[in-house]
C-alpha cells in the first residue's frame, strides 16, 4: 500500500482577489511570501522554513536545466508542509497552494491520517488567509 510508504497527502487552494490599483499595491505577491514574515503570526503559523523564489533563485530541474524564472515562491516548512504562492497571471489575484502530508500507521488509520493531512491543510490556510488580509491594508 502507498500510502503506508509515502503517507496520506492534501493539497488546497487559497485564492484572494486584489482589485484596482489600491489593491495591486498591496498585492502580497508583489513584495514577499507571508512565511517571508513570521512576526506577529498565531498559533497555527509555520515557526521554520525554507524559501526557493523561481524568480531569483537558480532553481534546477532533475536533468540539471535551469527552470526559467517567473514570479512563483515556495516555502518548505520544517513540519514537511509547503506553501507555494503567485500572481495570477490573468486577474487580480494571488494563489496560495498547500500541501500537506500525515504518516499512516497501518491499513487502519488510513482514514483516520487523511483527515489529519485535511485539517493540517485548512489550519494552514487560515493562517494564509488571515496573514496576507493583515498585510494588504
Amino acid at each position: 500500500m502507498l500510502h503506508l510508504s509515502y503517507g496520506a497527502h492534501h493539497e488546497d487552494l487559497l485564492k484572494l482577489s486584489f482589485e484596482g490599483a489600491e489593491g495591486a499595491a498591496c498585492h502580497p505577491a508583489a513584495s514577499s511570501t507571508p512565511a517571508r514574515h513570521a512576526a506577529g503570526r498565531p498559533s497555527t503559523a509555520p515557526r521554520s522554513f525554507r524559501v526557493t523564489d523561481y524568480e531569483r533563485d537558480k532553481v534546477l530541474d532533475a536533468e540539471g536545466e535551469r527552470v526559467p524564472p517567473e514570479e512563483f515562491i515556495l516555502a518548505e516548512l520544517a513540519d514537511g508542509r509547503r506553501i507555494a504562492v503567485r500572481a495570477s497571471g490573468t486577474e487580480p489575484k494571488v494563489k496560495f497552494y498547500s500541501f500537506t502530508k500525515a504518516e499512516v500507521a497501518d491499513a487502519d488509520d488510513l482514514a483516520a491520517a487523511r483527515e489529519r493531512a485535511r485539517k493540517s491543510a485548512l489550519a494552514l490556510r487560515a493562517w494564509l488567509e488571515i496573514d496576507a488580509k493583515r498585510r494588504a491594508k
